[in-house]
C-alpha cells in the first residue's frame, strides 16, 4: 500500500471528497528514496543559510506559502483542463513531493543572485537566473513533466522579485500573513 497517495494532492479527492489537508501536506512527502536523498543533499546547506537569514518562522511561512500556491495552481489548472477536455484523467494527476518546495526556494535564491553569476548543473554552467528552469528541464527529461514543479518555480520567481516591485511586495506580504 502506497501511503503517499493518502496525502498527495489529487484533485478528485481534494475537492470532491473535501480532503483539503492534502493542499498543505502533499509537499512534505517524498514518493521515492532517490528523490529524498537528492533533495536532502541539494537543500541542506542552502536551506540552512536561507533560514538563518530570514528567521525560522518566516522560513516556515515561506515554505508553506510556496507549497500552497503550487498546489492551488495545480488544482485550478487540472480543473480547467478537465472542463475543457471532459477527461476525468486530469483529476487524478497527483501533486506531491518535497521538490515542490525546493524548486520555489531555489528560484527565490536564484532571482536574488547577481545578474552575471553562474551555477553548475553537473557538467554544464548555467546562468543563475535560469538554473531552476534548467533543473526542471533535467527532471522533466528523467521523470516526466510535473506541473506543480513549474508552478513552484513561478511562485519562487514572483516572491524573489517582489522586493523590486511594490505590487508584488504587497501581495507577497499578504500571503505570508
Amino acid at each position: 500500500m502506497d501511503l503517499s497517495l493518502a496525502v498527495a494532492n489529487i484533485p478528485h479527492f481534494t475537492i470532491f471528497k473535501f480532503e483539503l489537508y492534502r493542499i498543505i501536506l502533499s509537499p512534505f512527502i517524498c514518493p521515492g528514496l532517490f528523490s529524498l536523498v537528492f533533495a536532502y543533499l541539494s537543500f541542506t546547506e542552502n536551506g540552512r543559510r536561507l533560514e538563518f537569514s530570514m528567521g525560522s518562522t518566516a522560513f516556515a511561512c515561506l515554505i508553506l506559502t510556496i507549497g500552497i500556491i503550487a498546489n492551488l495552481g495545480h488544482l485550478m489548472i487540472t480543473f480547467l483542463l478537465y472542463s475543457v477536455t471532459g477527461s476525468e484523467d486530469w483529476l487524478l494527476l497527483p501533486s506531491q513531493g518535497i521538490w515542490i518546495i525546493l524548486f520555489g526556494v531555489i528560484a527565490i535564491e536564484c532571482s536574488q543572485a547577481p545578474s552575471n553569476s553562474m551555477r553548475k548543473l553537473f557538467f554544464f554552467t548555467v546562468p543563475s537566473l535560469y538554473y531552476p528552469l534548467a533543473l526542471f528541464g533535467l527532471f522533466s527529461l528523467l521523470g516526466g513533466f510535473q506541473l506543480p514543479y513549474l508552478l513552484s518555480i513561478g511562485a519562487g520567481y514572483a516572491h524573489g522579485y517582489a522586493t523590486s516591485l511594490p505590487l508584488l511586495s504587497f501581495l507577497s506580504g499578504l500571503l505570508l500573513i
